[in-house]
């Protein structure tokens, strides 16, 4: 493994990390002159993130709600609108005067291109609803329309492509276990969905997404009992403004797929943050992580940008295989121990996996104005096997409690 990382001035960062504990506080002092700067957001769905000149910001990420007492959904523009209202009942022609009573029937024959406009209230989903045509299923927002899930099967399954979910909120009652079967959204091979300003809280796994294309832009995902998101090999996907939070497993999960990660707070997983595993080829890949993101591209990198991971279990990002990782502006911090597995990295690589931390920064900046692995329980990066690398520009690494960077066994 090569390994390169710009330690210019690292002398003058000092750490002021003690035991997070329940991982509710951590702390960076600069050097003795400079302000405390504290990683914990004011807000709970808040990214603390570098600011690119030795300090921390906070980013607001998430879903949003759409406020107001309005009914419906804003359906302008839309050429065929299935209306379903929430305790309606039984009989209705799915116009806004006579809707539909359940979410099976807004879908079930609706072609390309219709809205299925869900009201506020509380749907209930008795069994799995396939969606077969591309069309949008909108809500009158996560704060206001909720869609409760069944509770031993998959709630909704994209089969088309072109499908697109926004403004409701997909919630299941009781605590989810890691056996839990149930999967809230489940996008099948072939097929495209695009989510905005939705929460899924209590599924077994939030999203699951096959050989397929998955974009989600303000999604909260709160407690799953397996993976907040897991996507299977072949699958393309794109996260940008998210949360992936309290799920009894790992955050997000990526096997021989590829993931481009943009402002979003991964945290209080009790396994990895985010784990990416198995070789993947170039298809749907980025050739660099500048710009808008292609899914459609050719290239071989998953691309991580503006993200925090911060106190989850096991590792903070886990890397294993053939697979190249560009990372921009991250903080890994507060991974913890856990008891049976070795655990407590903020980043482990192997099997040939390669992280590119800043990569491209100009190669006299100054350590501690970008990305920062701080207080987890083992090491910051820990990195092994045959061609496993780790390049980094301006990284701090600092609290760490058996080092800032460790390469062993061939890397």
């Amino acid at each position: 493994m090569k390994a390169t990382m710009n330690t210019t001035r690292a002398t003058s960062w000092v750490a002021a990390l003690g035991a997070l504990g329940a991982c509710e506080e951590a702390a960076v002092t600069a050097a003795p002159d400079a302000s405390r700067m504290v990683l914990r957001c004011p807000g709970d769905r808040e990214a603390a993130l570098p600011d690119g000149a030795g300090g921390v910001r906070c980013l607001a990420v998430g879903a949003r709600g759409a406020g107001g007492t309005d009914e419906w959904p804003n359906v302008t523009g839309a050429s065929s609108v299935r209306y379903v209202r929430a305790g309606t009942g039984a009989g209705g022609d799915g116009t806004r005067d006579r809707p539909f009573r359940t979410i099976a029937e807004g879908v079930d024959g609706a072609t390309e291109g219709t809205v299925v406009a869900l009201s506020a209230g509380r749907h209930t989903l008795a069994a799995t609803v396939h969606v077969t045509a591309g069309v949008t299923v909108a809500g009158a927002g996560p704060d206001r329309t909720v869609v409760t899930l069944p509770m031993t099967e998959t709630a909704l399954r994209w089969e088309a492509t072109g499908g697109i979910l926004r403004g409701a909120r997909l919630a299941r009652g009781g605590t989810p276990t890691a056996a839990d079967a149930v999967v809230a959204l489940d996008v099948a091979d072939g097929a495209s969905l695009a989510v905005e300003d939705v929460i899924i809280e209590g599924a077994g796994i939030g999203a699951q997404v096959g050989d397929a294309v998955f974009r989600a832009n303000r999604v909260d995902v709160l407690r799953a009992g397996r993976n907040g998101v897991r996507l299977r090999p072949g699958a393309r996907a794109a996260l940008t403004g998210f949360v992936v939070r309290g799920g009894a497993a790992a955050g997000v999960t990526a096997d021989g797929a590829h993931v481009h990660l943009r402002d979003g707070l991964i945290d209080h997983n009790e396994g990895n943050g985010l784990a990416l595993a198995g070789d993947v080829t170039t298809r749907g890949g980025s050739a660099t992580c500048d710009g808008e993101i292609d899914l459609g591209g050719a290239g071989p990198r998953d691309c991580l940008s503006r993200v925090s991971i911060q106190c989850n279990g096991i590792t903070g990002i886990y890397v294993d295989g053939a697979r190249v990782v560009g990372a921009r502006e991250i903080t890994v911090w507060g991974t913890r121990a856990r008891g049976g597995v070795p655990s407590g990295d903020g980043v482990f690589l192997q099997g040939g996996g390669r992280m590119m931390l800043d990569a491209d920064r100009p190669a006299e900046e100054r350590v501690g104005t970008r990305s920062l692995l701080g207080d987890n329980a083992r090491m910051g990066i820990l990195a092994e096997g045959t061609g496993t690398t780790v390049t980094a520009r301006g990284l701090r690494a600092v609290g760490n409690a058996n080092g800032g960077m460790f390469i062993q066994r061939s890397a």
